[in-house]
Parts: C-alpha cells; structure tokens; sequence
C-alpha cells in the first residue's frame, strides 16, 4: 500500500474553503512546500491522488473543541468528519474525486498522511465495514456567541454553550451527520440559548416544521441530547425547568416555555404582563403568577386574537392570590386558574382618612377614629368581580364612605355614611345597567 505524507503550514488558521495551490517537493514518502499561505481545501490532484480511492488520516500541531477534517464529495456534500487531534485522528475514506477539508483557527502545521489503495486493498476495506466506521469517535466544542451553527462531527460530541447574549445555537444539516450519531449540548454558563434546526423543515422526532421548532436551555447544566435518525433528529422532549423571573415592572413574557415558569411580580404599582403568541408555545406550557407587596391590580394580556378563558382580553390577579395560566395551543388560547376572588385579603384596621387600593375576595375594615374620617373606595373596574368590603365603625365619629372619582354607590356619585358603632357592607354591582357601581347595606 503507497503512502504519501503531506507536511503543510498555514500563515493563519486553516478555513475549510481555501483550495490548496502550493507545489510540494518530494523527498521519498514526504512531501513539502515553502508556501505556508492559509488554505484548508485540498483536492485530489494537490494530493497526488490520480483516479483512486484513498484513505486520509490528518493530525496537527495544536487543536480546539470543534477543529475536525471532512470528506467532501464532487457535489459539495460532506460524506464524513473527524476530530482533528494532535496524533491517533481517525481514518476516513476518499473516493477518486473526493477533496479533504480542514477546519482549524488553532493550528499553524497539519500532517496529512494519504494511503491509496488497489482493487484489493479497497475491497478488503469494504468487507470489514471500516469505510462506514473508520471515522467514529467523540469531539468537544465551545460555543459563546448566538447564531453559532454547530460544527459537523461523527460519531459523539458534547458541545458546551456559555452564551454573551441570549439567542440561537443551530444544529449542524442533518444531511452532513451519519444516522445513529448522537449530538449532546450542555448549557454551562451565560444567557437563555434556543436550539434551533439548520432547516424549519427538518425532522424533529418524526415531525417536520414541528410547532416547538427550538428547545430552550435556560438553566446552568440543563442539558439535551439530540441523535441524528431518518429524516432528521429524534430527542427525548420532556419538561424543561425554567428559573423564575422576578420582576419589579410590566414585560412581555418569553416565548417557547417548557413546563410551567414562575414569575414573581414585586413591583410597587400596577405593572401589566403581556403573554406570547400561542403560536410560538408549546402545548401545555405556561406560567404561575405571584405578585407580592403591589399597590395596585396587575393584568395579563393574551397577544394579538389568543383568548384567557375563551375571551380576547386582559385578566386580572391580585397580590398574595397566585394565578396559573396553561396554553391549550395555537387557536385555542389559555385557561386562567386563579386571579379573580381567590383567598382573601388582608384585614385592615384604620383610624385616618384612606384611599383604598384594588383588591378581590372579602376585605375587612375596622375603622377606631375618633374624629370625623372618610374611606374612598379603590376603581371599581380594578376590583375582583364578586369582591366586597365589610366595614365596622368602632370609632367615637361618623365615617363617610365614598366613590372615587365618577364612581357611583348605591348609583349616585356621593358618599353614604356609616356612623359610630354602625357597620355595612359593600359589594360591586356587576349589573351592565350601571356600571361602576358599589352597592351599601347598612345595619345599626
């Protein structure tokens, strides 16, 4: 079996698309050039190969995660990859009019080692399998930057993702991976990264242009494997646990949850959410909402014609009463769980004039002033719909009791007395005949 080494260096990194062009001295089996210009594609003919299947081993002087050389055939399709390492890389199999590709920002000299074989010899290499085999093996690769698209491999790779902004990582074509390799990425470090196919059309688990097209890696060490199958890639999907964002202002929530995700709203006054598209969520995701410490109601709104509980509007929830929301898919909208008249709020004991703040359920007011004091109701449209207010008058004076603003009690703009000892109860009258209406009922 003729073999040939070719000893070549490069002025730059070797780029995988500059053809070879320099002339090689011959010294018996080692071939050698002056010319270290950046190269990193290599035909048959600048390897001497004339018209024969050859196999191809290629170490270099130093390496990265993700460095490899690939088999690529006359049509531009990559047949195979291997890791490049500093020595013991694996073989791979050249056809006639093959070329060999070399992909590293590391190296600065590469060893190319070049067998051809005779009619025998490629036989014998074809009844062992190793032409199917010869280039399996496990790779690393790093990636920091968003829009990375992985680098093609064969056989295991690992990729681990510490991303410097939030975005997509890209699988390699699956026309460039041999079936049954397996693909493994692990979320490290830095922002939210998406997996995203090289092609909406490619197959993920038996689907093409599935609805979940990216799988979101949002926690340090979540971790997903992808193995490369018929038609595209097949992945075990489960339920991907998503840190809780704790907000102190209104957001749009992210898109592509898995699972539910927790979001704690802190903010000090009323601070709106607006949901993702229904379009761009997986079936049976969502999101738990706690707001602690608010002032004020804060509202959920569905995007563009998606529905909560079958209406396109904004849903309110209240502080200390948590609401589920679940997407039930694209045309179907959310189910909201929660939010109106849920648990109870805080009693209140009072002896000075107040304006009172949103709430839903019951409240309790024990009002101990003992000069005259007034209460103003909070905004009607803010409040739960079966909310109402039960208002004892402990104190030595009269309490006045009045609507903010317009507001109507009892469907006049004016404030009703409670007087010393006397109580009354409060309820919002959700009549369309008058709106923004509280309604009194007194008892000595």
């Amino acid at each position: 079996m003729e073999y040939r080494i070719y000893r070549r260096a490069s002025s730059g990194s070797f780029d995988g698309v500059t053809a070879e062009s320099a002339t090689y001295k011959a010294a018996r089996y080692l071939y050698t050039t002056d010319t270290d210009s950046q190269v990193g594609l290599f035909s048959a003919a600048s390897l001497g190969r004339q018209n024969v299947a050859s196999r191809v081993r290629v170490v270099a002087d130093g390496v990265d995660p993700g460095d490899n050389y690939a088999v690529i055939s006359p049509s531009g399709t990559t047949r195979e990859t291997a890791t490049l390492l500093t020595a013991n890389s694996a073989w791979l199999l050249l056809y006639p009019d093959d070329e060999l590709k070399v992909t590293s920002a590391t190296a600065r000299a590469i060893e190319i080692v070049v067998n051809d074989l005779d009619d025998a010899q490629f036989s014998e290499w074809a009844m062992t399998g190793q032409y199917e085999s010869s280039a399996r093996g496990y790779s690393e690769e790093v990636i920091t930057a968003a829009g990375t698209q992985i680098a093609d491999f064969s056989g295991e790779k690992t990729v681990f993702i510490n991303l410097n902004a939030a975005g997509d990582v890209v699988l390699p074509p699956p026309a460039n991976i041999q079936i049954g390799d397996k693909l493994h990425l692990i979320r490290v470090g830095g922002e939210d990264a998406a997996l995203a196919p090289n092609s909406p059309t490619d197959q993920i688990n038996g689907i093409s242009s599935p609805p979940m097209e990216n799988y979101r890696l949002r926690s340090d060490g979540e971790a997903v494997t992808y193995r490369r199958v018929s038609g595209g890639w097949q992945r075990r999907q489960g339920t991907n646990t998503a840190p809780a964002l704790e907000l102190n202002a209104g957001v749009t929530l992210g898109a592509g949850v898995e699972g539910l995700r927790n979001v704690l709203q802190a903010a000090a006054a009323s601070a709106n959410l607006d949901l993702p598209g229904l379009a761009d969520e997986r079936e049976g995701a969502g999101f738990v909402l706690v707001a602690t410490g608010l002032a004020d109601t804060q509202e959920v709104t569905p995007d563009g014609t998606d529905t909560i509980n079958g209406v396109n509007a904004s849903r309110r929830y209240f502080a200390g009463q948590p609401a589920i929301l679940v997407g039930l898919g694209e045309g179907k909208g959310w189910a909201m769980v929660g939010g109106f008249d849920q648990g109870e709020p805080t009693a209140l004991d009072l002896s000075v004039s107040t304006v009172l703040t949103a709430f839903s359920g019951t409240l309790h007011v024990n009002f101990a002033g003992v000069a005259r004091q007034s209460l103003t109701l909070p905004a009607w449209a803010k409040c739960g719909r079966q909310s109402k207010i039960v208002l004892h008058n402990s104190g030595t004076n009269d309490v006045n009791v009045a609507p903010p603003g317009a507001e109507l009690i009892n469907r006049v703009n004016s404030a009703v007395p409670v007087v010393a000892g006397g109580r009354t109860v409060l309820y919002r009258d959700t009549s369309t005949a008058t709106p923004n209406n509280w309604v009194s009922v007194n008892s000595a």
